[in-house]
């Protein structure tokens, strides 16, 4: 008879804070943040996180976003439950994910009777299980991961069109021709996600290296934080006081660590 060996590991459960604000040029025009972000911790011990940044140039991206982070985690959560995900299988899976995403978009924009270049958006999101981290993008968002020691590397990086300051949406002609996936074969210990409001936040120089003394800082806040809500909430007071007035973009920041 084969014996199993049983895995007496505590499950991990994760910290998380997010924030989204308001870019300044947003502000002085009357129009309200059009990115999104969502994070769901698992009982089962993984983390699924997704960030989006709805196009400036279309009429409804605010729906378009908030439609793609709900689809990527209602995905991820799905395929979560149901297979053990390998690092083979990840790259596949996301794909399979942004699909989902994609598709979530179209039917929105049918609901609302528009086109969907009027719900234009960008995508990143992770996947943290007991083997793995896959991370996934369309668009000029970044993910810096954390294997442990505060030693980070930023897994994904803005992704750049034709043109400066263009970028790749996720319902654009074959978008998923630009879709850029990076798996880990371990369970990283923190995340940062931000969408590009905030690359010069978190990252560094040409290809955007961890900015370490802001993570270390900020890892250092979530960690000593007894109230996720109240600090979730001087997260966004910290970003309107001293980020956001220099930042035309929207701006989005989520931070995940295991306990």
């Amino acid at each position: 008879m084969l014996e199993q060996t049983v895995s007496l590991r505590p499950r991990p459960t994760w910290r998380f804070v997010a924030t989204s604000l308001t870019g300044t040029s947003h502000l002085a025009a009357g129009i309200p943040c059009q990115d999104a972000w969502r994070c769901r911790a698992l009982p089962t011990g993984e983390i699924i996180v997704a960030v989006a940044d709805g196009a400036g140039s279309a009429s409804l991206a605010a729906e378009g976003a908030e439609a793609a982070v709900g689809a990527a985690i209602d995905s991820l959560a799905a395929h979560i439950a149901i297979r053990y995900i390998s690092a083979d299988d990840a790259p596949a899976l996301m794909r399979r994910v942004f699909q989902d995403c994609q598709a979530a978009v179209i039917d929105r924009a049918a609901q609302l009777q528009v086109e969907p270049d009027e719900l234009y958006t960008t995508l990143c999101c992770v996947a943290v299980t007991d083997n793995l981290t896959a991370v996934g993008q369309i668009g000029d968002g970044i993910a810096i991961l954390d294997s442990g020691d505060r030693v980070s590397v930023t897994a994904i990086s803005p992704q750049r069109g034709e043109f400066a300051n263009e970028t790749y949406f996720l319902t654009m002609q074959s978008s998923l021709t630009f879709l850029e996936v990076r798996v880990l074969p371990e369970m990283v210990h923190a995340l940062t996600l931000t969408t590009d409001g905030l690359l010069t936040l978190v990252g560094q120089g040409p290809h955007f290296a961890p900015n370490e003394e802001t993570l270390s800082h900020l890892f250092d806040f979530l960690a000593a934080s007894s109230d996720l809500q109240s600090a979730q909430q001087d997260l966004a007071d910290w970003l309107r006081a001293t980020v956001q007035p220099r930042v035309r973009d929207d701006l989005t920041l989520l931070l995940a660590m295991r306990s």
